[in-house]
């Protein structure tokens, strides 16, 4: 029993020490609390857009009072016009942060989203009901399909497999993160659709696939002569740099390995699969998780055994592609021979001691 009327703590705390909240009700008052605090967000910008064209217009009529010169005049317009934006990405970031906090998305959960949201319906004409003949392939997030839009546009649709609880994490990082991205070398995202227990996301669709269904293939690696290999190399390269330091928001992929690396029809490189991705402040390199995930083979030994992830983890799993890249084998499940099993980063790092890398080189 709680005696409120003798206790001298403030009600907060007596209520939280009385009642037992269930988990699922904290989760809705969290979001409940996310939406009053995007729509408290949404009426200070408007607020802030009236008063930035109130300022404009006096500006303007001062400018002309004064008979100021023309080019000083867009001088101190434009230099005012660059630190008001430079206040609303501050205020996007929060937004995505505030987004990716919240523990699903719902069918009304829209606003803030920036790319299309499509109905179920649309979903099921564009792939024919999602049928086995239009299917692309499985992963662990869920099967993906080729499908038509009403414009004529083909589209590869990732249907979230209903039995996957980590798949509701990585459909909101992607819809949530992704649209933030823009890059030559990123998958863009075209949209998304959520009804009920179905979360699909529609993604640009790549022709040739993922660069492992070349590189591992015998038959199909001999199309990669060493100038497409360099640039495939460069492109995935110059996508992490602007992960790293070139976006607004730094990002560290976790999870890049040659499966998510897409082709298309010009076999131009694109990164895909942010599921995984993390948001770290720009003044921070490095964070700390409690949950490793990701692929082995591809992680650095500081995330896997502690769950320490940086850029550097990137950066690592950035050389294995590339030595993959190179001698068209897979890290994991490397043989040399009969000899004791050996990763490929092992079996590299003995060669490089041995003055004899270039054996690690696929005789094309």
């Amino acid at each position: 029993m709680c005696f409120l009327m003798k206790s001298h703590k403030p009600s907060f705390l007596l209520l939280k020490s009385c009642l037992k909240v269930p988990h699922s009700l904290k989760f809705h008052a969290h979001r409940i609390m996310l939406k009053m605090q995007g729509e408290r967000n949404r009426k200070r910008l408007e607020r802030k857009g009236k008063l930035e064209e109130e300022e404009d217009r006096d500006l303007v009529h001062r400018m002309a009072k004064l008979n100021v010169p023309y080019a000083v005049f867009q001088y101190i317009y434009y230099k005012n016009k660059i630190k008001r934006n430079r206040g609303r990405f501050y205020d996007s970031e929060r937004h995505v942060k505030d987004l990716m906090e919240v523990e699903g998305l719902e069918e009304k959960d829209h606003e803030g989203i920036e790319v299309p949201y499509f109905d179920f319906e649309s979903m099921q004409i564009a792939t024919d009901n999602f049928s086995d003949a239009n299917k692309l392939g499985r992963g662990g997030y869920g099967p993906v399909y080729k499908g038509k839009l009403q414009d004529g546009e083909v589209v590869a649709v990732k249907r979230l497999s209903s039995f996957s609880s980590q798949g509701l994490i990585e459909f909101k990082n992607e819809v949530v993160l992704i649209a933030k991205l823009q890059h030559r070398n990123l998958v863009r995202l075209r949209g998304y659709c959520i009804k009920g227990d179905e979360k699909i996301l529609l993604y640009e669709y790549m022709p040739n696939k993922s660069l492992d269904s070349f590189i591992f293939d015998p038959e199909q690696s001999v199309h990669l002569d060493w100038q497409m290999r360099f640039d495939i190399i460069l492109g995935v390269a110059r996508e992490i740099l602007y992960l790293h330091q070139d976006s607004r928001l730094r990002v560290i992929h976790r999870d890049l390995k040659t499966s998510n690396i897409l082709l298309d029809k010009l076999m131009q490189p694109k990164i895909s699969d942010f599921g995984l991705a993390r948001i770290v402040r720009s003044k921070e390199n490095e964070a700390n998780t409690e949950r490793v995930v990701g692929t082995y083979g591809y992680m650095s030994p500081e995330y896997a055994l502690d769950g320490l992830f940086s850029t550097k983890s990137d950066v690592f799993s950035f050389g294995i592609v590339v030595l993959e890249i190179i001698s068209g084998k897979r890290n994991t499940g490397f043989y040399q021979s009969s000899q004791v099993p050996i990763s490929l980063l092992g079996y590299a790092w003995k060669q490089w001691t041995e003055n004899k890398l270039i054996d690690i080189m696929e005789i094309i």
